[in-house]
């Protein structure tokens, strides 16, 4: 929780955490349990049943085809997936102030780095490392109190137990004052920024450094004078970034879409070529017979009409004439006899 005391100008974060192990290594939280590892083999086919003779159905073409499917819905996931990463980075953006955090200028009357009633720091030269590296980077100097008493239950006393000790140790409001209190396999925190400090150490970077010391509480590498100097020095670096969701973060996940788009253009165009390929190929393989039919018919009934009006021809240009039936003279478009027309002839 995080808010600022009535009065003071001073501004406070604290939390707290469950001590589920007697020393380092151990974890917070409920822990995984496994099982019995089940494997399911009942939707495989078995080819090697007898009578199958190690026979495979040949289904490469329709693997082909659910792959390319499978690709195109794949590539159409990512595409939306990364819209949405997009969008949301462009709100984070466009809502940000766009301001980072600056070293805080104001003269601070330097004190000391912690007291410890419990007795765990014992090399105060590693531990005044990281604390100086907080101080150097934000320009407020922080102090660690380590204690298992704050006069009464934390919850109730925690606010006014660090605002006392707050006038006890310091004269200016540049400090930034850290609870750390462990008692019955609990331990809590109460980060207190002084009204100047504030303004650099805010409510973001008073979690950043409480995240920080719940990070690192059950790292069995570091003792404590380690774990408490990585924490402060850890937390400056992540708190003096830019504040602000900087434009770059939009280009992964745009970058992700253009990829995924081109891809898929270029895996539909190969498609539609293979598609227009084997239409080729079954247009090659086909009998001539089968094309033009249409046109073939109406040739040959062409044909069959001007057979017909020849052999009429032929027919009609005999010697007799077929009205009173003398013979025609050769080359005669007249019968000498009747005057009848010959047929045949225009």
């Amino acid at each position: 929780s995080s808010g600022s005391r009535f009065g003071s100008g001073r501004s406070y974060s604290s939390g707290s955490r469950p001590r589920t192990s007697g020393g380092y290594g151990g974890f917070w939280g409920t822990p995984r349990v496994s099982g019995p590892v089940i494997i399911n083999n009942s939707g495989n086919r078995n080819y090697n049943s007898p009578g199958n003779n190690g026979n495979y159905p040949n289904n490469n073409k329709r693997s082909d085809n659910n792959a390319i499917g499978c690709l195109h819905i794949a590539l159409i996931i990512v595409m939306i997936f990364s819209i949405i990463i997009t969008l949301f980075c462009i709100v984070g953006v466009v809502s940000s102030n766009g301001e980072e955090r600056t070293k805080l200028n104001a003269t601070v009357n330097e004190t000391g780095y912690f007291t410890d009633e419990l007795g765990w720091i014992n090399d105060s030269a590693t531990l005044s490392e990281g604390m100086e590296h907080f101080y150097d980077l934000t320009g407020v100097q922080p102090y660690l109190y380590i204690t298992d008493n704050v006069g009464g239950s934390f919850y109730d006393y925690a606010e006014e137990f660090a605002d006392n000790k707050y006038d006890e140790l310091f004269t200016d409001e540049a400090h930034l004052l850290l609870i750390f209190h462990e008692k019955d396999d609990w331990y809590d925190t109460y980060c207190l920024a002084g009204s100047t400090a504030d303004t650099v150490i805010d409510s973001e970077a008073r979690m950043i450094l409480l995240d920080t010391i719940d990070e690192y509480y059950y790292d069995s590498s570091l003792d404590d004078n380690e774990y408490f100097s990585k924490a402060f020095a850890d937390a400056a670096d992540e708190i003096m970034k830019s504040s602000s969701i900087s434009m770059s973060v939009v280009i992964v996940p745009l970058g992700i879409f253009v990829i995924a788009l081109s891809a898929d253009i270029v895996i539909r165009k190969k498609e539609k070529e293979e598609k227009r390929k084997k239409e080729l190929k079954e247009m090659l393989d086909k009998p001539l017979e089968t094309f033009g039919s249409t046109e073939a018919s109406e040739l040959a009934k062409k044909y069959e009409s001007i057979e017909k009006k020849e052999n009429n021809a032929e027919t009609q240009t005999s010697e007799n004439c077929v009205k009173c039936g003398s013979v025609l003279e050769e080359d005669s478009n007249f019968c000498s006899s009747c005057g009848q027309k010959v047929q045949g002839y225009i």
